[in-house]
């Protein structure tokens, strides 16, 4: 049954909370004022408090929204247009059912969600907190188990420019199609029934290989070269002869995966599968440079590491090597640090992006526009706006993602604040249009906030005025029960 929502929570969400601080307010003063909401809403509204235990508050932009039962509403919704559609274009549609594909995928466990920014140096702290009110179900179990250190602290060279990584289990899938008859009839069910048990050119059915398919996945690249514009090394696009890519190092790295090193290259064509090298366990198959000049740099190979259960793919053996070696490794990088810093050091997935990669990108965004505008498939104005984009902070950033015991936590230091992302995502479609029409400068759509802009907020006192708050809020929670359970206890007893 849908839950009953108190007047206050859009209040919270849509005036509220959600607010620029003015230097004339205090911290103190605002955080009294969500202290009084969070209180009030406490009781009709109890995943308030858990939310609050995971976000900031206090500094450009905080929300909170009770979705519980939102979605399961959507889901009515849906359902009552796809049978309409079916009673109106014929028995040939497919029979959806829209509750259970929520179930499946896991969503319909979704309570509430909440959203904070705060001031953090040159950047801005960004937390957003999904309460499921207990575990992940569905296909939300695909992000992984329990939170762990990221692999790219020991893997990745302290010079990785971009790096990438998460859990996965894609096993989940194995349970989420067998109930493809539930959700899309029977005949559907079992055409992907059949589709999973069949034999495929690995020597494996699609549905043995999700089994197996669980581990880490870490994609890191360093870039470099050149310098912001384009250089001799830059990499030349076919058919493209104006737009350029900065030289970079790729490298991929399969945590759990090791074990389909074998399926794969057995579905090479002999002539390659002669070059590969090692004993079962520590195989290596290295290819020869794709091209001549600045393509000799991309020398594509494929190693399995059994001892560390891993398969590694990348366009440079030389940069993997000097991976493996002693040298530095990422966590030990000070931009790397100074991005991390406050963020979860046990995680599921983490996203890094270094102020070289900021600077490289806004050098191909500046190809890929020059070139666009000069075959005149891109107004001036439109070009203006898309470097307006890329061009300002060069700090570098980070983002994780935590599966927690009761929800999903996403939190990073990023040049933009979420207010900024969500509020003019609007009004950045509008700059768009009548910059193609060359209406607009570069400069409207350039960032309108900035951590600098406003009063100094100091992040290590509001987190523990926040401590207090929530401690506070938790006491008052408790002496709320104690008193409920008291009242009924009294009149429980006979007259």
């Amino acid at each position: 049954m849908k839950k009953t929502v108190s007047p206050l929570v859009p209040i919270i969400l849509g005036v509220a909370v959600t607010c620029s601080l003015p230097a004339q307010e205090t911290r103190p003063e605002l955080a009294q004022k969500v202290e009084g909401l969070a209180a009030a809403e406490a009781a009709s509204s109890p995943m308030l408090v858990e939310s609050l235990k995971h976000v900031d508050f206090g500094g450009s932009f905080f929300a909170f929204m009770n979705v519980e039962g939102d979605l399961e509403s959507l889901a009515e919704s849906m359902q009552g247009i796809w049978e309409g559609m079916r009673q109106s274009i014929g028995d040939d549609t497919p029979d959806l059912d829209f509750y259970r594909l929520l179930e499946l995928s896991g969503m319909d466990r979704v309570r509430s969600v909440a959203a904070s920014s705060i001031p953090n140096g040159e950047l801005f702290r960004n937390r957003a907190y999904i309460d499921l009110g207990g575990e992940r179900e569905g296909m939300l179990r695909m992000l992984g188990g329990d939170p762990g250190k990221p692999l790219a602290m020991s893997v990745a060279d302290a010079d990785a420019d971009v790096v990438y990584e998460r859990d996965f289990d894609l096993s989940v899938l194995n349970g989420i199609l067998a109930e493809a008859g539930a959700v899309f009839g029977e005949e559907t069910g079992a055409k992907i029934g059949a589709m999973m048990s069949q034999e495929t050119p690995l020597g494996m059915t699609p549905g043995e290989i999700l089994r197996r398919s669980k581990g880490r996945l870490l994609v890191f690249a360093r870039i470099g070269g050149g310098g912001q514009g384009g250089g001799d090394d830059w990499l030349q696009l076919p058919n493209a002869p104006n737009v350029t890519v900065p030289p970079f190092d790729l490298v991929v790295v399969m945590e759990g995966m090791d074990w389909f090193f074998g399926p794969f290259v057995s579905t090479l064509p002999p002539q390659t599968q002669q070059v590969i090298k090692g004993a079962p366990g520590s195989r290596e198959l290295r290819l020869p440079p794709v091209g001549p000049g600045a393509y000799e740099r991309i020398q594509p190979a494929l190693f399995e590491d059994s001892a560390n259960q891993r398969m590694v793919f990348t366009t440079s053996p030389a940069y993997w090597e000097q991976c493996r070696g002693d040298g530095e490794k990422l966590g030990t990088s000070n931009e790397f640090k100074a991005a991390y810093e406050g963020l979860p050091e046990l995680n599921n997935g983490l996203l890094y992006i270094s102020g070289q990669a900021k600077i490289q990108m806004a050098g191909m965004m500046q190809s890929l526009t020059r070139s666009a505008v000069k075959d005149g498939g891109m107004p001036q104005g439109m070009a203006d706006i898309l470097m307006g984009m890329v061009r300002g902070n060069t700090t570098a950033e980070a983002s994780v993602q935590v599966n927690l015991p009761n929800g999903i936590l996403m939190a990073s230091n990023g040049s933009a604040s979420m207010k900024e992302s969500l509020m003019l995502a609007p009004a950045a479609g509008m700059v768009v249009i009548f910059g193609s029409l060359g209406m607009v400068s570069y400069k409207s759509a350039a960032t309108i906030e900035s951590p600098a802009k406003g009063p100094k907020f100091d992040i290590d006192a509001a987190q523990r005025e926040q401590e207090e708050m929530l401690d506070r809020l938790e006491a008052e929670e408790a002496a709320r029960r104690k008193a409920l359970e008291e009242k009924r206890a009294k009149e429980a007893q006979p007259k």
